[in-house]
């Protein structure tokens, strides 16, 4: 004997991730760029190609190159866990999540401009908690797009500047 309750809870957790026709171009691009930087910074250690600067100014390069290269792959591979009571939005470093009974409801938040043409926001009760954004390029499937649009729109606040 099936009853709903245990169909539900089969589908839980369920997790949608970031698009994979976005999340592996932009991983490859990301791996490449780290190997070209990588493989450089062995190939002056070497000695094979020349560097006249000092290896402070090489090594910090490297680090700013690895510190975007993560923030970014952590941006892009982002992925929505749906539970039983709560959404969680985990990246690599760091994780948000919001119970069912703090969410008040949606936003789309669009974009002035650039790659981003709108965001997907989910607003708490509470004012001073923060908002809980979808990561961006979300695989929505037929499941959790349900969820979604089950939850009420709410109007953004337009603030007037005097």
């Amino acid at each position: 004997m099936n009853s709903m309750a245990s169909v539900a809870s089969q589908r839980f957790p369920h997790v949608c991730r970031t698009d994979k026709e976005v999340r592996g171009p932009v991983n490859f691009l990301l791996f490449a760029v780290s190997g070209l930087f990588l493989s450089l910074t062995a190939l002056y250690l070497g000695g094979i190609l020349d560097y006249r600067g000092h290896l402070r100014g090489l090594f910090l390069l490297d680090l700013i190159v690895a510190g975007v290269v993560l923030f970014m792959g952590s941006g892009y591979n982002k992925r929505a866990i749906l539970r039983e009571d709560s959404i969680e939005v985990a990246g690599w470093f760091r994780s948000r999540k919001l119970h069912f009974s703090e969410i008040r409801g949606r936003q789309t938040i669009a974009s002035s401009g650039g790659l981003l043409t709108h965001a997907q926001v989910l607003v708490p009760h509470d004012d001073s908690k923060r908002k809980l954004g979808l990561p961006i390029y979300l695989h929505m499937d037929q499941f959790f797009l349900d969820w979604y649009d089950a939850l009420p729109e709410v109007p953004l606040k337009v603030r007037v500047l005097k």
